[in-house]
Protein backbone atom coordinates (compact mmCIF):
# COMPACT_ATOMS: atom_id res chain seq x y z
CA UNK A 1 0.00 0.00 0.00
CA UNK A 2 1.22 3.39 -0.77
CA UNK A 3 1.38 5.70 2.12
CA UNK A 4 2.04 9.61 1.21
CA UNK A 5 2.44 9.70 5.71
CA UNK A 6 4.90 7.10 5.93
CA UNK A 7 8.91 8.04 4.72
CA UNK A 8 10.23 4.96 4.52
CA UNK A 9 8.96 1.07 2.94
CA UNK A 10 7.58 -0.45 6.11
CA UNK A 11 7.51 -4.17 6.37
CA UNK A 12 6.38 -6.81 8.78
CA UNK A 13 8.72 -8.66 10.99
CA UNK A 14 7.13 -11.99 9.58
CA UNK A 15 7.57 -11.03 5.76
CA UNK A 16 11.51 -9.57 6.71
CA UNK A 17 12.01 -13.43 8.51
CA UNK A 18 10.35 -14.93 5.14
CA UNK A 19 12.85 -12.82 3.22
CA UNK A 20 15.69 -13.53 5.29
CA UNK A 21 16.63 -10.08 5.88
CA UNK A 22 19.38 -9.17 8.33
CA UNK A 23 17.26 -6.94 10.73
CA UNK A 24 19.77 -4.39 12.76
CA UNK A 25 17.95 -2.44 15.88
CA UNK A 26 16.52 0.83 15.10
CA UNK A 27 18.45 3.42 16.82
CA UNK A 28 15.38 5.15 18.46
CA UNK A 29 11.82 4.61 18.37
CA UNK A 30 10.31 6.01 14.83
CA UNK A 31 6.68 7.33 14.40
CA UNK A 32 3.57 5.65 13.02
CA UNK A 33 -0.02 6.18 13.20
CA UNK A 34 -0.44 4.13 15.72
CA UNK A 35 2.28 6.23 18.03
CA UNK A 36 5.89 5.59 18.42
CA UNK A 37 7.42 2.06 18.03
CA UNK A 38 10.41 0.16 18.08
CA UNK A 39 11.75 -1.71 15.10
CA UNK A 40 14.60 -2.65 13.22
CA UNK A 41 16.73 -1.04 10.05
CA UNK A 42 17.09 -3.97 7.17
CA UNK A 43 18.82 -2.66 3.75
CA UNK A 44 17.68 -4.81 0.79
CA UNK A 45 19.10 -4.73 -2.63
CA UNK A 46 16.20 -4.30 -4.48
CA UNK A 47 12.61 -3.43 -4.23
CA UNK A 48 10.23 -4.20 -7.41
CA UNK A 49 6.39 -2.99 -6.83
CA UNK A 50 3.49 -5.09 -9.01
CA UNK A 51 3.63 -8.47 -10.38
CA UNK A 52 4.72 -6.44 -13.94
CA UNK A 53 7.33 -4.18 -12.34
CA UNK A 54 5.73 -1.20 -12.17
CA UNK A 55 8.45 0.29 -10.16
CA UNK A 56 12.19 -0.56 -9.01
CA UNK A 57 14.42 0.57 -6.93
CA UNK A 58 17.73 -0.56 -5.36
CA UNK A 59 19.82 -0.04 -2.46
CA UNK A 60 17.03 0.72 -0.49
CA UNK A 61 16.99 0.90 3.64
CA UNK A 62 13.03 -0.50 4.93
CA UNK A 63 12.10 -0.46 7.95
CA UNK A 64 10.69 -3.61 10.38
CA UNK A 65 8.21 -3.80 12.56
CA UNK A 66 7.02 -6.70 15.39
CA UNK A 67 3.68 -5.99 14.31
CA UNK A 68 0.48 -7.30 12.16
CA UNK A 69 0.61 -4.44 9.44
CA UNK A 70 0.38 -4.31 5.76
CA UNK A 71 3.41 -3.53 3.82
CA UNK A 72 3.72 0.44 3.42
CA UNK A 73 5.42 2.07 0.76
CA UNK A 74 6.17 5.72 1.82
CA UNK A 75 7.69 8.48 0.42
CA UNK A 76 11.53 7.40 -0.12
CA UNK A 77 12.12 6.32 -2.52
CA UNK A 78 8.30 5.94 -3.96
CA UNK A 79 7.40 9.36 -3.97
CA UNK A 80 11.27 10.79 -4.91
CA UNK A 81 10.77 8.94 -8.45
CA UNK A 82 7.24 9.51 -8.59
CA UNK A 83 4.70 11.93 -9.45
CA UNK A 84 1.69 10.64 -7.67
CA UNK A 85 -1.65 12.27 -8.08
CA UNK A 86 -4.96 11.40 -5.72
CA UNK A 87 -7.83 12.80 -6.77
CA UNK A 88 -10.30 11.51 -4.33
CA UNK A 89 -13.71 12.72 -5.63
CA UNK A 90 -13.06 10.81 -8.15
CA UNK A 91 -11.02 7.65 -6.07
CA UNK A 92 -8.35 8.35 -8.85
CA UNK A 93 -4.64 7.62 -8.21
CA UNK A 94 -1.96 8.16 -10.87
CA UNK A 95 1.16 7.70 -10.60
CA UNK A 96 3.58 8.75 -13.38
CA UNK A 97 7.58 8.79 -13.52
CA UNK A 98 9.13 11.98 -12.39
CA UNK A 99 11.40 11.99 -15.45
CA UNK A 100 8.74 11.65 -17.46
CA UNK A 101 5.89 14.04 -15.76
CA UNK A 102 4.67 17.19 -17.47
CA UNK A 103 2.18 18.95 -15.83
CA UNK A 104 -1.22 19.92 -17.15
CA UNK A 105 -1.40 23.00 -15.79
CA UNK A 106 0.20 25.91 -13.95
CA UNK A 107 0.61 26.67 -10.32
CA UNK A 108 -2.08 29.31 -9.01
CA UNK A 109 -0.64 31.31 -6.40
Amino acid sequence: MVDSGAYRIMLPKRIANYLGLRLSPCPKPFGTAGGFKEGFIAKVDKVRIGRSVLAEFENVEIVVIDADTPVLIGRDPFFKRYVVIIDESRMYIECVRSDVYKPRRKNVE
